[in-house]
């Protein structure tokens, strides 16, 4: 078994909603480097996407059955 450590250059915190994740996204997209999104700071971004991606799908499920049951509401099956 093979473990990989990586080390950042700077400190950051990787929870998530947190002011610094915030403020990361909002340089992210008005930057003009694009390359930016090649550099390793593309781990960084992996990381937190892996662990809100099942926050995320969970809520979309939420959303889509409730647009279900107001869609049923509104044609009276319900």
């Amino acid at each position: 078994m093979k473990i990989e450590f990586m080390t950042l250059q700077f400190t950051c915190d990787l929870s998530a909603g947190s002011l610094y994740s915030e403020k990361l996204l909002n340089k992210m997209a008005f930057s003009p480097n694009k390359e930016l999104f090649r550099s390793n700071i593309k781990i960084l971004l992996e990381y937190k996407w892996e662990n809100l991606k099942n926050w995320i799908m969970l809520q979309n499920m939420i959303l889509l059955a409730y647009v279900i049951f107001l869609i049923l509401n509104k044609i009276e099956v319900i």
